[in-house]
């Protein structure tokens, strides 16, 4: 092997190696996911964590392929992220950011800011949930689809103080969802 081959080797090596170190380092910083709790302002019997959320997403992104036309792998990827950020806002639920728009504005900027210290490829996957696709519809259905499953679970425990609130609305904003995908049948 000549020095130019091994100066060529070893630099790629060297990245190798630091990209594998920053995404483990990325992989344990994403651990606090599963500490992040859910709704955060409501009595809850049983925690539900981000990290789950994040995973029954997926599933009903998984699920859907059978009903509706679109890119699996690009919807799982913006499920699979699109609360990542989370690791630096927290959770922050749903109601208080349709209820207070300036504040869902500053933690829309706040996870973006957040983002930059994001690997590159974890950066470009949240940006997919912000573009117009079926693919970021899809995934609002599936999360759609998660509160339901939550909350139903909380309401069999007993929850019906604030659970059944929550159910309803969602469930409005599910059947839109669905009117607004109905072009995407198989």
């Amino acid at each position: 092997m000549s020095i130019k081959q091994a100066k060529k080797y070893n630099a790629k090596r060297s990245w190798i190696l630091n990209s594998y170190i920053e995404a483990t380092n990325f992989f344990k910083k994403a651990y606090a996911l599963e500490s992040i709790k859910r709704y955060s302002s409501t009595a809850v019997i049983r925690q539900e964590s981000v990290a789950s959320h994040s995973y029954f997403v997926a599933l009903g992104v998984r699920l859907l392929h059978n009903v509706y036309r679109f890119d699996l792998q690009k919807a799982l990827v913006i499920a699979l992220s699109h609360d990542m950020a989370e690791i630096a806002t927290g959770d922050v639920t749903y109601a208080v950011k349709r209820k207070y728009p300036k504040i869902a504005a500053a933690i829309a900027a706040a996870e973006l800011e957040a983002a930059k210290a994001f690997p590159e490829c974890i950066r470009n996957d949240m940006e997919m949930y912000h573009e117009d696709s079926v693919e970021r519809m899809m995934c609002k259905l599936a999360d759609c689809m998660q509160v339901v499953q939550y909350a139903t679970s909380e309401i069999e425990l007993g929850n019906d103080a604030t659970m059944p609130v929550i159910l309803n609305h969602t469930l409005e904003r599910e059947h839109d969802l669905k009117v607004e995908l109905e072009k995407y049948h198989r």
